[in-house]
């Protein structure tokens, strides 16, 4: 049985992974559109589209240890820091 429960959790987690990632660029969307800008939402797209490739690929473990390890996800969150800290500390 609890074989049977992995196999549909794996062929169910592509659709939560895709649902969430669009409910993560709307709000984020939503955000940067009712601030005024959208520069925050293509690097942050971008970071969510290569952690999935990092999940694809097999090299997703814990979390932390993908976004330690990948340098692309990490100039990505930087990208995507910079106009969001921005758009906080200079209104």
């Amino acid at each position: 049985m609890a074989t049977a429960d992995k196999r549909s959790w794996w062929r169910l987690y592509p659709v939560y992974l895709g649902v969430s990632a669009f409910v993560g660029v709307l709000t984020v969307a939503a955000r940067e559109v009712r601030r005024g800008g959208a520069s925050a939402v293509l690097p942050f797209t971008l970071a969510l589209l290569r952690y999935a490739m990092d999940i694809d690929a097999g090299n997703a473990g814990e979390p932390e240890d993908v976004v330690l390890n990948d340098r692309v996800l990490q100039a990505l969150a930087v990208l995507w820091l910079i106009p969001l800290g921005v758009g906080i500390f200079l209104p």
